[in-house]
């Protein structure tokens, strides 16, 4: 795809086969968050000794991508110091470790345990991944690998979703076979992948002293406030559906599934909206957010079909936002210090993915319904792309703008 200079003098292209092997090990957090939600019930019938089962069970759940979040900085200092290929082999080993771990413990408190293990190789295999596709790629070409982690992640939860269920119907340990596929995936990752080094033409001083992390705050935060956008739609979606009374499951379901379809188009569309500028990009992906968002909180009053517009322009928007911010925030990284902003943007977005239903219940607590906190975060995601749009300075040729 785009020529980068690995060890030595002669250029390496990152291709096709990177390209997999990169989105591939991208999915795997992906796969820690929904391959045993189906299961999760029987989980609970198994442990229903154990007190409090119901909020230790859905912590199997939860716990992966709140280390992800936390831990995010800490695992791009990690690559940072140690490097990336020699981290990616150690990672899907403990990944497998960990995330096997259930199949023969016992202890519920100790499966809760290795799952907080399994969310730390979890924030360090999205930091290797993020950072390797900063290092191979550059310009249009970076922006279209990061849409296509937003799409097939998109893709790949649905699957997961679906393949874990068809897994619990076998027990509710049998799901955790899957991540066996951390060990086998070693090979190829050291095959495929090599330890970046810096191009002639990117060649910085050990420390950059001109760069401040603070420049890095206004990118992170449009980060940030997207993926809340998307998660409170992926968590409250199903439910705000329901409320209306007509909704049958099967149009629940395929309204589900028109909403992914939407994310992975709006992904794969910026590789066409981005030569009209990064402010076209945000203001329009953020405006279509925020329609959306009201639209779907006024469901039980325009009906099923004008929410089903409303919920394919928030997906649309957020599959457009999510990599345009996200080749904005590599783009203003200097070499040294990709690893660690690429555990910022990790953090950001699986901040955001925890934070969503937490927003929405902690604003909704005294109205009974989920909304009012809907329309709160849409009215919020408006006023960002109205900040936005009035933020960025006219120009007279098509540049890469930046927020902030």
């Amino acid at each position: 795809m785009v020529d980068h200079l690995g060890h030595g003098s002669k250029p390496r292209v990152a291709g096709a086969a990177q390209t997999f092997i990169l989105m591939v090990i991208s999915c795997l957090p992906v796969l820690g968050g929904v391959l045993i939600a189906p299961s999760l019930p029987r989980m609970v019938e198994n442990f229903q000794y154990v007190a409090h089962v119901g909020m230790w069970v859905r912590f199997t759940m939860t716990t992966p991508a709140l280390m992800i979040a936390l831990l995010g900085p800490a695992a791009g200092w990690l690559v940072e110091k140690f490097g990336r290929r020699p981290m990616i082999g150690v990672t899907l080993f403990f990944y497998t470790l960990f995330g096997t771990a259930p199949l023969y413990l016992a202890d519920l408190h100790w499966i809760v345990g290795s799952r907080i293990a399994l969310g730390v190789t979890e924030a360090m295999a999205i930091t290797i991944c993020t950072a390797l596709m900063c290092d191979y790629y550059t310009g249009a070409a970076r922006e279209r690998v990061f849409a296509y982690q937003t799409a097939i992640s998109s893709l790949a939860a649905s699957a997961f979703f679906v393949f874990g269920g068809l897994l619990g119907n076998h027990g509710w340990r049998t799901p955790f076979w899957l991540y066996i596929c951390g060990v086998i995936l070693i090979p190829m990752a050291l095959a495929l992948l090599w330890e970046p080094a810096r191009r002639q033409e990117e060649a910085q001083p050990a420390w950059n002293t001109d760069f401040k992390w603070t420049g890095m705050l206004p990118s992170y935060a449009l980060l940030f406030f997207a993926a809340i956008s998307m998660f409170v739609a992926a968590v409250e979606l199903s439910f705000v559906l329901k409320s209306i009374g007509t909704a049958t499951p099967g149009q629940i379901g395929m309204i589900m599934g028109v909403s992914h379809l939407a994310l992975v188009i709006g992904a794969l569309c910026t590789r066409f909206t981005r030569p009209l500028g990064s402010k076209f990009c945000l203001v329009a992906s953020f405006s279509f957010m925020a329609v959306g968002l009201i639209g779907i909180s006024e469901a039980p009053v325009i009906g099923l079909g004008w929410t089903l517009v409303a919920v394919v322009l928030h997906s649309a928007g957020c599959g457009i936002a999510i990599p345009s911010i996200a080749d904005i925030v590599m783009s203003k990284l200097p070499v040294e210090r990709r690893a660690k902003g690429s555990g910022g943007y990790v953090s950001c977005v699986f901040f955001g993915e925890f934070a969503a239903p937490i927003i929405v219940a902690i604003i909704s607590a005294n109205t009974g319904s989920n909304l009012v906190g809907i329309r709160a975060v849409g009215i919020i995601i408006l006023m960002i792309a109205i900040g936005l749009f009035l933020s960025f300075k006219p120009r007279k040729s098509v540049t890469r703008a930046t927020p902030g």
